[in-house]
């Protein structure tokens, strides 16, 4: 997900609500789903490999103009809640600025 102005305000309580329930979510999933594949091992014996086959957690990009308070925000979603962030330093005022996201 894309969160604009997530330096402060209702931008930095969105990205952190997006991080919670994206972590609540990949947490709940990882309890409830598992793939098992029978193989047979090099000694003819079966063998139960289980994996979640599940996706990653979905990172989050921050986009503001305050690069110091981006990067403090993203360290604290990544350290609570496990969820990647890229940080875009970005002022929408900029007439260029949806191109420089679209990059």
């Amino acid at each position: 997900a894309i969160v604009t102005g997530a330096s402060r305000g209702i931008g930095r309580a969105i990205a952190v609500e997006l991080a919670r329930q994206n972590s609540r979510i990949m947490s709940k999933l990882n309890q409830n789903s598992t793939r098992v594949r029978s193989n047979k091992g090099s000694q003819g014996l079966n063998t139960v490999e289980i994996s979640s086959g599940l996706p990653r957690r979905l990172g989050l990009i921050l986009v503001a103009r305050d690069k110091t308070k981006l990067m403090e925000l993203a360290d604290d979603i990544e350290y609570y809640y496990g969820v990647p962030c890229t940080i875009v330093q970005l002022d929408f005022s900029d007439p260029d600025a949806s191109a420089i996201l679209y990059r």
